[in-house]
């Protein structure tokens, strides 16, 4: 179950980027969350493309009360939040829920190959909320990410992901 506070945000994003024909997917905590994964979200990852990353820079300017922890820019290896992403990156925070912003995201395999995910953008799975029609990640796509990391809450993901795609069967 994820914090109404969330969901509340979240609306308001969503109404505000409709306003500005901006393009993203809920992802990570809170995409698994909407679409039934039993997880708690603590905040807000947005996927976006490079070009809409850099005009999220000026359009945040306009939301009353947010504030800027990371000003969206490209970051990668041991400047990016986890070395093994690199994206256009960036945080904030809004009545209290952080928002994390990932343009162009790209993960290192473990063969150390980059991969990106911007077909994340491209026909979204929706989650309807409040009659409005909620851009998510793929689960599919989430596992498959999940479980080329290291990182201990990553493992638990992936293993709360396979439980809920085989209670679906």
């Amino acid at each position: 179950m994820t914090d109404e506070k969330i969901i509340d945000i979240l609306l308001v994003l969503h109404d505000f980027f409709n306003k500005h024909d901006v393009s993203y997917v809920v992802a990570s905590s809170l995409s698994l969350a909407l679409q039934g994964v039993d997880i708690n979200s603590s905040d807000i990852d947005l996927y976006v493309d490079q070009q809409t990353a850099e005009k999220l820079k000026q359009l945040f300017l306009q939301i009353p009360k947010i504030g800027v922890k990371r000003e969206i820019a490209y970051s990668e290896g041991p400047d990016s939040v986890n070395p093994i992403y690199k994206s256009f990156f960036g945080t904030y925070e809004l009545m209290g829920v952080e928002i994390d912003i990932m343009g162009e995201l790209e993960e290192k395999t473990i063969n150390g190959e980059w991969v990106t995910y911007a077909h994340r953008l491209i026909n979204p799975p929706i989650v309807k909320i409040k009659d409005r029609e909620i851009p998510v990640s793929n689960l599919e796509d989430q596992l498959k990410m999940y479980s080329n990391s290291t990182r201990e809450e990553d493992k638990i993901k992936v293993e709360k992901i396979k439980s809920y795609l085989d209670s679906k069967q």
